[in-house]
């Protein structure tokens, strides 16, 4: 929400910083490129921490991908995929990897740091 913020020049209400710490949810969202406008379309993310899975509550995706500020570089297609995490179920001082799968096959996978989030 921080970004969301600073890209419109605009500092948090205490109305939004209430309703931010009231989320029972983490939001993840990833960047991922590919070859055709529809790529993205039902992708899937997962946390890993350790040997324990964790599933998002809800996803979103691009359905139509727009063109990447690279084109007419080749992958010439980005696309968001969208995940939210119920705090509930993942350990934010874990290590953790972060995996999207794209529905047109692979993995996208790198690991994160939470504790160092602001």
């Amino acid at each position: 929400m921080a970004t969301h913020f600073a890209l419109r020049s605009e500092q948090p209400t205490e109305a939004d910083v209430r309703q931010i710490l009231d989320e029972q949810t983490m939001l993840v969202s990833v960047t991922i490129y590919g070859n055709g406008p529809a790529f993205a379309r039902d992708s899937y993310m997962v946390l890993t921490q350790g040997a324990k899975t964790i599933k998002p509550v809800k996803m979103r995706y691009d359905g139509r991908a727009s063109l990447a500020p690279t084109w007419p570089k080749t992958p010439p297609y980005q696309a968001k995929v969208i995940a939210s995490f119920a705090y509930e179920e993942f350990d934010p001082l874990a290590s953790t990897r972060i995996s999207v799968f794209p529905a047109v096959g692979g993995e996208v996978s790198f690991d994160v740091d939470f504790s160092k989030v602001e």
